[in-house]
Parts: structure tokens; C-alpha cells; sequence
């Protein structure tokens, strides 16, 4: 993935941790269960943002061996 659609998808996935916290969200959605999928969501959308930082750093330091090396 290029560092543009990656930066472009971070903004994505901030702006939807954004919307999936808002007030007016959670005060729409009362129930419970809702709630909880909710929270799994975050989670997953936590650990998904950490994977494409993580496979960022590992292109930078890769595409910087190879200068090195190339």
C-alpha cells in the first residue's frame, strides 16, 4: 500500500473512532448489545490502525535496506 493510501486510510479510520465515541451516537444507541458490538468495533478498528503502522514501519526500514544495500 503507498504511504498516500495509508495516510488516507488512517484519516478514515480516525474519523470513524471519532464517530463510533460522538455523544449524539451513544444517545441514539441504548441498548446494550448495540453497545457492546460497538466496543468490539473499536477494538478492531485499534488493532487494524496498529497493523498498518506496524506494516509501514516495515516498508520504511525495508525500502531503506534496499537503497543501502542496491
Amino acid at each position: 500500500m503507498s504511504v498516500v493510501g495509508e495516510v488516507a486510510l488512517t484519516a478514515f479510520l480516525d474519523g470513524l473512532f471519532r464517530n463510533l465515541s460522538s455523544s449524539e451516537l451513544l444517545k441514539f444507541v441504548s441498548e446494550k448489545q448495540v453497545r457492546k458490538e460497538l466496543k468490539k468495533w473499536e477494538k478492531m478498528l485499534r488493532d487494524i490502525r496498529a497493523v498498518l503502522a506496524d506494516a509501514e514501519q516495515r516498508q520504511m526500514k525495508d525500502n531503506q535496506f534496499v537503497e543501502l544495500v542496491g
